[in-house]
């Protein structure tokens, strides 16, 4: 029941106006495959699992709009916010939020369980072939980044324009 909740919640962090490379068809996507990366295993809290998929990009639309540095440290915050309104335990919720916080490839958090592990491995995954090169050119395109410049060097910075990796 918590779930469908959770999911509910989850969902309303994302309106009309987030980005088609972190939508909720995103987090459906991430789904679809952390469900299949643990299918066989017998080590995943499948539980923290999906809780972790659900709220894993629910600040994304906040760094989008500038208004956060870091959606995985904001998210890890908000995700416990919102599982402790639950009958969830404390392990657990911690659980959540590191998968949360660890889901990211570019920050220094490692993930240490099976859980951040498939969760950062989905997350990866889902930015691999037809959709993540849809995915690329939709976010490059949304800060106005050309899909090739013959005179920019392939060893450039390539910040985005407002100096954001």
């Amino acid at each position: 029941m918590s779930h469908d909740r959770v999911r509910s919640i989850a969902r309303s962090y994302f309106d009309d106006r987030v980005s088609p490379a972190h939508d909720w068809h995103h987090v459906e996507r991430v789904a679809s495959l952390a469900r299949r990366l643990a299918a066989d295993r017998s080590d995943v809290d499948e539980g923290v699992l999906e809780f972790a998929v659900l709220l894993h990009d629910i600040g994304r639309p906040k760094e989008d709009d500038g208004e956060i540095d870091d959606h995985a440290a904001w998210g890890a915050r908000e995700a416990r916010r919102i599982l402790e309104e639950f009958a969830i335990d404390d392990e657990r919720i911690d659980a959540v939020c590191h998968c949360v916080r660890a889901h990211r490839y570019s920050n220094d958090v490692e993930p240490t369980t099976p859980e951040a592990r498939l969760l950062s491995d989905a997350d990866s995954l889902d930015a691999l072939g037809a959709v993540g090169v849809a995915r690329a050119f939709s976010y490059g395109g949304e800060y106005g980044a050309p899909i090739h410049d013959p005179d920019r060097p392939i060893d450039a910075d390539n910040r985005r324009p407002d100096g954001r990796p």
